[in-house]
């Protein structure tokens, strides 16, 4: 199976060949003695099986298979921290410890792209992050070299330690509500919103100042690890601030926050595949549609955000949404259906925009001025608003150009003989149709974006939706 991943990575950087299903079958013809017995190798074996779903459509059910091995690591005990007697117990505790914080990140990003509930309670376990060796023994003899292990022990420990925060979020805003003496709720939520958000900034900001300085990476590979860290923060933070079932309906802070975090997220894939980086797994290719369907429902929920929208940027981020998912579509058939809806929604975002920016630039002109003025043509309308989100540099150290979408910016905006007079498909006259579809599907989904899987394109990847979750 570690050869059927390797391949399936190899194949989407365009770079291989031979067909990564022999090797799948080659696993699946040794499966039935792998899962004999519930054991640390069966546990491992379970993640491959679920790494190997989330590279491609594959008959398996993730969510029955992540909460099956949970429940294998209840059952060998891995999820509590045991006594290290010698020093030679170390590689062995290290293992367990990376086995059980796999499946538990795998919990942890399931549950927030298809909002469901968390598998596994964080105060049911003890075992501890995996950790730098205090003592690494730099002659030791194996296929890596041991700065490279210490290396991804250490980016690891942030992807495990940002899951614990995820955790804290869910936990607090994303519960149906009920009345539970056994477990009474925080009496302000975002007070503790207030809190996540600051232990989240501390994160990163420990991760912003980290140089990654291992003699096994090279500036490429830091860069890469570096822009993936810088995408669960801004995954994490529209977690925290997007509409939940507790807070469903947040303030012009927070939904700029969302628009912001959102842009940050398509810059950085964006980034990452011009860096072959990105290698399109389900995860990403649902992040990426998730961070469209947010700057959009963000513009279109809040005035604040409409403000400060800069035509241009917004034109960049759904342009690099639309090509990603364009590019995700050729391993994910379902994408293309959730593809062809947002498109539309965003090029009625674009238009609104466009208008909005015309309007304000037009002159506040009498009917009698408006005869003899000629209409004010497209190519005269400036950008306006700024995108306050790091940039990401590309090979030669320079700030990537902001490349303009023509289709968008040439759209029809003829406002008939009085400027002053448009024809908005806005808040005051109500929302367009299709704007009000996009809008009320987030509520129905119980606050998150995804695309639909179909049992027929895609194999039923989590199985049918029968419950759609918390």
């Amino acid at each position: 199976m570690v050869f059927n991943i390797g391949a399936l990575v190899k194949v989407r950087s365009r770079n291989y060949d031979f067909p990564p299903q022999r090797f799948y079958r080659a696993a699946l013809h040794f499966s039935k003695e792998a899962f004999a017995h519930i054991t640390l190798s069966s546990i491992q074996s379970l993640m491959m099986l679920v790494m190997h779903g989330m590279l491609t459509p594959a008959e398996v059910n993730l969510w029955t298979l992540v909460h099956l091995g949970l429940a294998y690591c209840v059952e060998t005990g891995i999820h509590r921290e045991q006594s290290q007697s010698n020093s030679d117990d170390f590689a062995m505790l290290q293992v367990r410890r990376f086995t059980f914080f796999t499946i538990y990140s795998l919990d942890r990003s399931i549950s927030s792209i298809q909002g469901r509930p968390l598998g596994f309670r964080d105060e049911t376990f003890d075992v501890k992050i995996p950790e730098v060796s205090s003592n690494p023994d730099e002659n030791m003899q194996g296929p890596l070299p041991p700065s490279f292990v210490t290396a991804v022990t250490h980016y690891s420990s942030y992807h495990f330690r940002l899951d614990r925060i995820v955790s804290d979020i869910k936990l607090h805003l994303y519960h149906l509500p009920g009345d539970s003496s056994f477990f009474p709720w925080p009496d302000n939520p975002t007070e503790q919103q207030a809190r996540i958000r600051q232990t989240l900034q501390s994160w990163w900001q420990e991760v912003s100042n980290d140089a990654f300085e291992y003699p096994s990476l090279d500036n490429r590979q830091r860069e890469v690890w570096k822009i993936k860290l810088r995408l669960k923060y801004y995954t994490t933070m529209v977690l925290l601030f997007q509409p939940s079932q507790v807070i469903r309906q947040p303030a012009s802070e927070a939904l700029r926050v969302c628009f912001d975090s959102a842009a940050g997220i398509l810059d950085g894939y964006q980034r990452l595949h011009d860096l072959h980086g990105l290698h399109f797994g389900w995860r990403a290719v649902q992040n990426i549609f998730a961070a469209g369907a947010t700057l959009i429902y963000s513009f279109w929920t809040s005035q604040a955000v409409r403000e400060r929208a800069s035509p241009e940027t917004m034109s960049k981020n759904l342009r690099s949404c639309s090509t990603l998912l364009t590019i995700g579509g050729e391993w994910w058939p379902s994408v293309r259906n959730g593809q062809a809806s947002f498109g539309s929604v965003a090029d009625l975002t674009m238009k609104r925009l466009y208008m909005a920016d015309v309007s304000n630039k037009a002159p506040r002109l009498t009917l009698q001025q408006t005869a003899s003025v000629r209409p004010r043509d497209v190519s005269d309308i400036g950008a306006t608003g700024t995108q306050h989100e790091p940039e990401f540099s590309n090979d030669t150290g320079q700030s990537a150009a902001i490349d303009t979408n023509a289709a968008w910016q040439n759209l029809d905006l003829d406002v008939g003989s009085n400027p002053d007079q448009f024809d908005w498909p806005a808040i005051e006259g109500g929302f367009d149709p299709e704007i009000e579809m996009f809008l009320e599907d987030f509520n129905r989904s119980d606050f998150t974006w995804s695309f639909p899987l179909n049992g027929n394109q895609d194999l039923d990847l989590l199985g049918p939706d029968l419950n759609p979750g918390f």
